[in-house]
């Protein structure tokens, strides 16, 4: 593994990727048209090609697919990265068929899509093979140089985990002692490295400088570490105002409008596929047996909290008796005010699916933290720290803590903190497959609860 093994093999990636995605789109062409050229002149697939390869470099440069944080090669982190490059590359190709409103074939874009995800999934582990064998013919395995405080190496030492054990890389350590600094060059000067991953947290100025200056007269590559609890768990990126780097602190990666986009599309799609086939028919069913159960309209419309605190109207199908508490009293088990088809539609979280409507009006999202009632929530604010995090994105028609079983009533702080914990890491972890495991995981969560 040599010095830039993790830009040569990006480099090597990304030219491979645009070679395949070129290759896949005339696999696509000759399955559907065979070997009929006339076709790709007079329907503007010339231009379309010169598109998709536009888009590949847009999406790329947004999702950040060729950097260097993205070179793990776990095989989940692989599928995701493949995954959401695909997705926001349809997005765009969809919204190009749009302007130029020209017809391509619906069968021909499957194939090229197939074509381009089976291909590139295998060329991310051909490609590492072909750097892998180069490096060790060549005997050169790459050293990094690890300082800093015991916990972060250790996180360095996982990140790196498969290239250890595949033996091309070789880890050293140089741990931070306080009192003790002015040995940490005399411990470089004395080992033989080709990176440095250093923690900037302990360290003077002065003692960075002294780093830095040694890696620019030996020609070594250095990463300053910023191994502050909290900035561990948040999304930054980083600006320059003049000459002044400044690193931005983002409250989930759904600040970034791409992934703003991409939810927002998967939440349409997502609800209209539920009221169209589902809600079609179960809704009139549903609000039969309402009626019949009690006085009152078929929905419960109420105030909650849902993005940046700002309250909006929640649809539900109603479960209780017409009551002056709904919007004070929280539902509790065996409450009286429940109805007998209530109990049912809140066991099996029917009463929920009206929510895909409010999905559709862009007030809530398919997945992320259940919206409260606007008394809760200022309660419950001053209860758990840090609660209003979970309003930093739109409300969700289920969410992590709901598929993890923190479901219904909130009866104790313990309960209430457990929510939190799970939103709050839904807030600052959202991706697309997370949002598509959740979905599968509050199904399973369902049928569970009533075997």
């Amino acid at each position: 593994m040599e010095k830039n093994f993790y830009t040569r093999l990006q480099l090597l990636r990304k030219s491979g990727d645009y070679l395949l995605i070129n290759i896949s789109f005339f696999i696509a062409y000759f399955l559907k048209f065979g070997n009929d050229l006339s076709v790709f002149g007079s329907n503007n697939y010339l231009s379309f090609l010169l598109f998709f390869n536009l888009a590949w470099a847009v999406a790329a440069s947004v999702l950040n697919t060729y950097s260097y944080s993205q070179a793990n090669v776990s095989t989940l982190r692989t599928i995701n990265i493949l995954f959401r490059i695909l997705f926001l590359h349809l997005l765009l190709v969809v919204a190009f068929n749009g302007v130029i409103k020209t017809y391509f074939s619906r069968l021909f874009i499957l194939y090229t899509y197939i074509s381009i995800g089976i291909l590139i999934l295998v060329w991310r582990y051909i490609s590492l093979w072909i750097l892998v064998n180069r490096a060790k013919n060549k005997g050169k395995i790459n050293k990094v140089l690890l300082i800093g405080v015991k916990v972060p190496l250790t996180e360095f030492e996982e990140y790196f985990s498969f290239f250890l054990d595949i033996g091309i890389i070789k880890i050293e350590k140089i741990e931070i002692e306080e009192g003790k600094e002015e040995k940490i060059l005399q411990k470089i000067n004395k080992t033989e490295f080709s990176e440095i991953f250093l923690s900037v947290s302990n360290l003077g100025e002065g003692y960075i400088n002294d780093i830095i200056d040694y890696t620019d007269e030996h020609l070594k590559n250095i990463h300053l570490v910023i191994d502050e609890p909290y900035l561990n768990s948040r999304h930054l990126s980083l600006a320059r105002f003049g000459q002044t780097p400044v690193i931005n602190l983002k409250l989930s990666p759904l600040d970034n409008i791409s992934n703003q986009l991409i939810k927002r599309i998967f939440d349409i799609v997502f609800s209209f596929f539920v009221i169209v086939f589902i809600l079609s028919w179960l809704y009139p069913l549903i609000a039969l047996f309402i009626k019949l159960s009690s006085k009152g309209p078929v929905l419960f419309n109420q105030e909650r909290t849902g993005l940046n605190n700002q309250p909006f109207i929640c649809h539900k199908f109603r479960t209780m008796k017409l009551n002056e508490k709904s919007d004070e009293v929280q539902a509790i088990e065996g409450d009286s005010r429940i109805t007998r088809i209530g109990k049912f539609l809140r066991k099996s979280s029917i009463d929920e699916l009206p929510q895909f409507f409010n999905v559709l009006k862009g007030e809530m999202s398919v997945v992320g933290p259940r919206p409260h009632m606007l008394k809760h929530t200022e309660e419950y604010r001053k209860a758990v720290g840090k609660f209003m995090l979970r309003h930093a994105i739109k409300p969700g028609i289920t969410g992590l803590a709901q598929a993890k079983g923190y479901r219904g009533e909130i009866r104790n702080l313990q309960l209430l903190e457990g929510r939190v914990k799970y939103d709050r890491f839904y807030v600052e972890n959202w991706s697309l497959s997370l949002d598509v495991k959740i979905i599968f995981m509050t199904i399973f969560t369902v049928f569970k609860s009533h075997l």
